[in-house]
C-alpha cells in the first residue's frame, strides 16, 4: 500500500503504511539528534493572535516533535513558542499525524527583545 499521502496544512504529505513520514524509512535522516523531553509550549500563528497549546516530546537544534491534535487551519509557517525560555522558533511543518507533528526550525527569536510586530504580539502572550 505504498505511495499514500494525506492533505495536511495546505500541502500533500507522503506517509508510510504505519502512518510515519517517509523520512523515517531506512533509519534516522535528521541533521541533528533529537533529545527526549516533556515541555509545555505553544504554536503561534496569525501574526501572534492564535496560540495552540502543545507538548514538545523531542527536540534538537534543527527541529522538534510536538503533541498536538491535527487541525487543518494551522498554517505551514508557524512559531514554536518555548514559554519558559522566552524563545520563539520560527518553523515549518515537516510532517503530521493525527496526534503530533514534526517541525523544522528556520530561525530562533529572543522574545525578551522582539524585532517585529508579530514577535511583539507573541512576546506579550508570554509575560
Amino acid at each position: 500500500m505504498g505511495g499514500q499521502s494525506i492533505l495536511a496544512f495546505g500541502k500533500r504529505i507522503a506517509v508510510q503504511e504505519d502512518g510515519l513520514p517517509p523520512t523515517n524509512r531506512g533509519g534516522e535522516k535528521r541533521r541533528a539528534k533529537r533529545k527526549p523531553t516533556v515541555e509545555k509550549a505553544a504554536l503561534a500563528y496569525g501574526y501572534g493572535t492564535v496560540f495552540v497549546d502543545v507538548t514538545v516530546v523531542d527536540i534538537s537544534r534543527t527541529g522538534a516533535r510536538v503533541l498536538v491534535r491535527y487541525d487543518p487551519d494551522i498554517p505551514q509557517r508557524i512559531f514554536l513558542v518555548q514559554l519558559d525560555q522566552k524563545i520563539a522558533r520560527e518553523a515549518r511543518i515537516a510532517w503530521v499525524r493525527p496526534d503530533c507533528m514534526g517541525l523544522e526550525f528556520i530561525r530562533s527569536h529572543d522574545l525578551t527583545n522582539p524585532t517585529s510586530p508579530e514577535l511583539e504580539a507573541i512576546a506579550s502572550r508570554c509575560r
